[in-house]
């Protein structure tokens, strides 16, 4: 697995659209644990660095959300962790349970086509998203 406990995460806008970050360039955090996810794949869970404000859809309406942790899914069966790529992102108010994820408590849901980079090495700093990752 190319992501481990405690490595720094950035997170970026969507394939077509960066609406849900607001003004934000990217969100940044630490990756806190992996919980059962979808397609029987382990989820990342991610711990901002600040809280975050957004739009989500929660129970099929969209609303206002806010939360201080990510849960990153893998979009595609055949896909796995990686040290960047794109996943499904659920925003929460708090670390979600590690429990399967058809039994869990669902968060918001606020992007289906982010990007994500490992920024543990080097200086940390979040770089742009390159396209030649995926």
């Amino acid at each position: 697995m190319a992501l481990s406990i405690g490595d720094r995460v950035a997170v970026y806008g969507g394939e077509y659209s960066v609406a849900w970050l607001g003004a934000r360039p990217h969100l940044t955090g630490t990756v806190r644990a992996w919980n059962p996810g979808r397609h029987d794949q382990l989820a990342c869970v991610v711990e901002l660095d600040d809280p975050f404000t957004t739009q989500g859809e929660v129970d099929g309406k969209q609303t206002a959300v806010s939360g201080t942790f990510l849960v990153l899914h893998l979009r595609h069966r055949r896909d796995s962790w990686a040290q960047n790529g794109m996943v499904h992102v659920e925003l929460f108010a708090r670390q979600p349970d590690a429990e399967p994820w058809a039994e869990r408590a669902w968060g918001a849901w606020v992007e289906l086509k982010a990007t994500y980079a490992n920024i543990t090495s080097g200086d940390g700093a979040p770089v742009p998203p390159n396209p030649s990752f995926f």
